[in-house]
Protein backbone atom coordinates (compact mmCIF):
# COMPACT_ATOMS: atom_id res chain seq x y z
CA UNK A 1 0.00 0.00 0.00
CA UNK A 2 1.50 2.98 -1.11
CA UNK A 3 1.20 5.88 1.07
CA UNK A 4 0.15 9.75 -0.55
CA UNK A 5 2.18 12.27 1.74
CA UNK A 6 0.36 14.92 -0.27
CA UNK A 7 -3.20 13.92 0.58
CA UNK A 8 -2.35 13.38 4.42
CA UNK A 9 -0.41 17.04 4.27
CA UNK A 10 -3.43 18.11 2.70
CA UNK A 11 -5.90 16.88 5.18
CA UNK A 12 -3.51 17.48 8.25
CA UNK A 13 -4.10 21.24 6.63
CA UNK A 14 -7.53 20.84 6.33
CA UNK A 15 -8.16 19.85 10.20
CA UNK A 16 -5.90 22.40 11.31
CA UNK A 17 -7.68 24.80 9.69
CA UNK A 18 -10.99 23.65 11.04
CA UNK A 19 -9.89 24.23 13.89
CA UNK A 20 -8.00 27.06 14.03
CA UNK A 21 -11.75 28.82 12.54
CA UNK A 22 -13.54 26.60 15.81
CA UNK A 23 -11.56 28.31 18.05
CA UNK A 24 -11.64 31.54 16.52
CA UNK A 25 -15.58 31.70 16.65
CA UNK A 26 -15.59 30.31 20.22
CA UNK A 27 -13.16 33.24 20.89
CA UNK A 28 -15.12 35.95 19.26
CA UNK A 29 -18.52 34.23 21.23
CA UNK A 30 -16.59 34.28 24.50
CA UNK A 31 -15.56 38.40 24.22
CA UNK A 32 -18.77 38.54 23.08
CA UNK A 33 -20.57 37.08 26.21
CA UNK A 34 -17.81 39.03 28.40
CA UNK A 35 -18.55 42.11 26.89
CA UNK A 36 -22.37 41.80 27.25
CA UNK A 37 -22.01 40.68 30.76
CA UNK A 38 -20.02 43.84 31.38
CA UNK A 39 -22.59 46.10 29.85
CA UNK A 40 -25.32 44.41 32.26
CA UNK A 41 -23.09 45.17 35.27
CA UNK A 42 -21.93 49.06 34.07
CA UNK A 43 -26.08 49.06 33.71
CA UNK A 44 -26.60 48.04 37.14
CA UNK A 45 -24.43 49.71 38.73
CA UNK A 46 -25.52 53.13 36.87
CA UNK A 47 -29.08 52.01 38.32
CA UNK A 48 -27.73 51.80 41.44
CA UNK A 49 -25.99 55.40 41.55
CA UNK A 50 -29.47 57.06 40.28
CA UNK A 51 -31.43 55.71 42.65
CA UNK A 52 -28.60 56.55 45.85
CA UNK A 53 -28.18 60.16 44.27
CA UNK A 54 -32.22 61.15 43.91
CA UNK A 55 -33.22 63.03 46.27
CA UNK A 56 -36.84 61.79 48.17
CA UNK A 57 -39.13 64.01 48.23
CA UNK A 58 -42.04 62.16 49.57
CA UNK A 59 -41.16 62.68 53.77
CA UNK A 60 -38.23 60.23 54.35
CA UNK A 61 -35.51 62.02 55.24
CA UNK A 62 -33.03 59.18 55.89
CA UNK A 63 -31.64 55.77 55.96
CA UNK A 64 -29.24 54.82 58.53
CA UNK A 65 -26.78 52.08 57.54
CA UNK A 66 -24.36 52.03 59.90
CA UNK A 67 -25.91 49.63 62.34
CA UNK A 68 -26.70 45.51 62.39
CA UNK A 69 -30.14 46.73 61.32
CA UNK A 70 -31.20 49.20 58.75
CA UNK A 71 -33.43 52.25 59.65
CA UNK A 72 -35.74 54.89 57.72
CA UNK A 73 -36.69 58.29 59.24
CA UNK A 74 -39.79 59.51 58.05
CA UNK A 75 -40.37 63.11 58.47
CA UNK A 76 -44.60 63.61 58.94
CA UNK A 77 -45.78 67.05 60.52
CA UNK A 78 -42.31 68.33 61.49
CA UNK A 79 -42.22 65.09 63.75
CA UNK A 80 -39.33 62.50 63.23
CA UNK A 81 -40.25 58.84 63.09
CA UNK A 82 -37.75 56.16 62.49
CA UNK A 83 -38.91 52.67 61.91
CA UNK A 84 -36.27 49.11 61.94
CA UNK A 85 -36.27 47.77 58.87
CA UNK A 86 -36.97 43.70 58.52
CA UNK A 87 -33.86 41.98 57.56
CA UNK A 88 -34.47 38.23 55.88
CA UNK A 89 -32.14 35.46 55.52
CA UNK A 90 -30.64 34.36 51.92
CA UNK A 91 -33.63 33.23 49.66
CA UNK A 92 -36.10 33.54 52.67
CA UNK A 93 -39.45 35.89 53.07
CA UNK A 94 -40.29 33.96 56.52
CA UNK A 95 -40.31 35.83 59.56
CA UNK A 96 -38.25 34.89 62.98
CA UNK A 97 -39.12 35.96 66.67
CA UNK A 98 -36.42 38.62 66.56
CA UNK A 99 -38.47 40.55 63.07
CA UNK A 100 -41.67 39.75 65.07
CA UNK A 101 -40.44 42.06 67.92
CA UNK A 102 -39.33 44.86 65.16
CA UNK A 103 -42.49 44.65 63.23
CA UNK A 104 -44.44 45.13 66.70
CA UNK A 105 -42.63 48.05 67.98
CA UNK A 106 -42.44 49.41 64.70
CA UNK A 107 -46.31 48.79 64.56
CA UNK A 108 -46.31 51.17 68.35
CA UNK A 109 -44.86 53.66 66.56
CA UNK A 110 -47.06 53.65 63.48
CA UNK A 111 -50.32 53.38 64.81
CA UNK A 112 -50.42 56.77 66.64
CA UNK A 113 -49.31 58.60 63.74
CA UNK A 114 -52.76 57.01 61.71
CA UNK A 115 -54.74 58.07 64.03
CA UNK A 116 -53.95 61.40 63.65
CA UNK A 117 -53.04 61.26 60.01
CA UNK A 118 -55.81 59.89 57.78
CA UNK A 119 -54.27 59.68 54.60
CA UNK A 120 -50.87 58.43 55.65
CA UNK A 121 -49.70 55.18 53.60
CA UNK A 122 -46.83 53.05 54.89
CA UNK A 123 -44.80 52.14 51.98
CA UNK A 124 -43.14 48.69 52.77
CA UNK A 125 -40.21 48.16 50.05
CA UNK A 126 -38.62 44.39 49.54
CA UNK A 127 -35.36 44.46 48.87
CA UNK A 128 -32.92 41.90 48.15
CA UNK A 129 -28.76 41.04 48.00
CA UNK A 130 -27.22 40.34 44.75
CA UNK A 131 -27.92 36.78 44.32
CA UNK A 132 -29.82 35.60 41.61
CA UNK A 133 -31.57 36.81 38.47
CA UNK A 134 -33.49 40.07 38.81
CA UNK A 135 -36.89 38.68 37.97
CA UNK A 136 -36.35 36.27 40.90
CA UNK A 137 -35.37 38.91 43.24
CA UNK A 138 -38.26 41.09 42.25
CA UNK A 139 -40.42 38.23 42.93
CA UNK A 140 -38.46 37.77 46.44
CA UNK A 141 -38.63 41.13 47.14
CA UNK A 142 -42.41 41.28 46.66
CA UNK A 143 -42.95 38.02 49.04
CA UNK A 144 -40.42 39.74 51.93
CA UNK A 145 -42.84 43.03 51.33
CA UNK A 146 -46.19 40.70 51.30
CA UNK A 147 -44.99 39.16 54.55
CA UNK A 148 -44.62 42.03 56.32
CA UNK A 149 -48.05 43.44 55.26
CA UNK A 150 -49.90 40.73 56.81
CA UNK A 151 -47.77 40.98 59.80
CA UNK A 152 -49.01 44.38 60.68
CA UNK A 153 -52.00 43.59 59.51
CA UNK A 154 -51.97 41.06 62.57
CA UNK A 155 -51.34 43.86 64.98
CA UNK A 156 -53.77 46.11 64.29
CA UNK A 157 -53.10 47.92 60.87
CA UNK A 158 -55.58 48.46 58.30
CA UNK A 159 -54.87 47.06 55.01
CA UNK A 160 -56.04 49.77 52.65
CA UNK A 161 -53.17 51.81 54.66
CA UNK A 162 -50.12 49.67 53.24
CA UNK A 163 -48.62 49.87 49.93
CA UNK A 164 -46.01 47.17 49.18
CA UNK A 165 -43.55 47.12 46.31
CA UNK A 166 -40.44 45.11 45.16
CA UNK A 167 -36.92 46.78 44.83
CA UNK A 168 -35.59 43.48 43.73
CA UNK A 169 -31.71 44.19 43.94
CA UNK A 170 -31.80 47.71 42.80
CA UNK A 171 -31.62 49.43 45.97
CA UNK A 172 -28.70 48.05 47.77
CA UNK A 173 -27.61 50.05 51.10
CA UNK A 174 -23.96 48.58 51.04
CA UNK A 175 -21.85 47.26 47.99
CA UNK A 176 -19.40 45.26 49.54
CA UNK A 177 -18.96 41.89 48.70
CA UNK A 178 -18.92 40.26 51.90
CA UNK A 179 -21.96 38.22 53.82
CA UNK A 180 -22.70 40.91 56.24
CA UNK A 181 -23.17 43.56 53.49
CA UNK A 182 -25.06 41.02 51.43
CA UNK A 183 -27.50 40.39 55.24
CA UNK A 184 -28.13 44.36 54.97
CA UNK A 185 -29.76 44.24 51.13
CA UNK A 186 -32.07 41.36 52.42
CA UNK A 187 -34.56 43.79 54.17
CA UNK A 188 -38.20 45.38 53.65
CA UNK A 189 -37.84 49.12 54.79
CA UNK A 190 -40.77 51.22 55.59
CA UNK A 191 -41.56 54.22 54.41
CA UNK A 192 -44.05 56.83 55.88
CA UNK A 193 -46.08 58.90 53.11
CA UNK A 194 -48.07 61.80 54.02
Amino acid sequence: MKINSKKILGSILVMVLLTACSSKEETVSYNDNINKTKEKVDTKISNIKTVQSKVIDNGVSSISKSSEFNEVTSKINGVNITLTSIHFGFDNYKMTDEMTNINSNNTKKIEPILISNKNLKIKLEGNCDEWGTDEYNFALGLKRAKTVKNALINNGINSSDIIVVSLGESNPVCNDQTASCWKKNRRVDHKLLP
